[in-house]
């Protein structure tokens, strides 16, 4: 996919992720990356890529990390009101919330607006009877039910 890495305002959300990481100054000249559906997508070698060879290179300010997400307005908002939270990944949820909501004024939009609306394609999505259907005898139905739990009980 050949990005157009003259402007950031392009239609395909997909297209503008990969533009917006390019002018960030992420590199991956070796790389081709590739939207088959909303919900899935794809990386590809262009060539034979050498052993210890960099193929993906991204700065740190194009990563959202959990300290970035609290160091954030948002972020520092939420220390100062004194709210104790069951967990930091409340941070990164507070901060995707908030930069969606500021739309395109959010230097993350590019990245946001790529983001899945359904998971359909993650087993902790899946209702259990598909899971005991479909991979039955599985040792992914044991931890498909532990993450599960764990998220039920952190963050509901």
């Amino acid at each position: 996919m050949e990005p157009d890495i003259k402007s950031s305002q392009t239609s395909d959300p997909f297209d503008a992720l990969v533009t917006w990481m390019l002018e960030g100054g992420s590199e991956f000249e070796d790389l081709a990356f590739k939207q088959y559906s909303s919900a899935h997508r794809g990386v590809h070698a262009l060539r034979d890529i050498p052993q210890n060879s960099v193929i993906l290179s991204v700065p740190l300010s194009r990563l959202l990390t959990k300290q970035h997400a609290i160091q954030s307005k948002i972020g520092q908002l939420i220390r100062k009101s004194g709210i104790r939270l069951s967990n930091d990944d409340t941070y990164l949820a507070a901060f995707l919330l908030y930069e969606r909501a500021r739309g395109c004024e959010s230097e993350w939009q590019a990245y946001i607006n790529t983001l899945p609306a359904h998971y359909g394609n993650v087993p902790i999505f899946w209702s259990q009877q598909f899971i005991d259907t479909w991979l039955q005898g599985s040792m992914a139905i044991q931890k498909i039910n532990d993450r599960s739990s764990y998220l039920h009980h952190h963050h509901l």
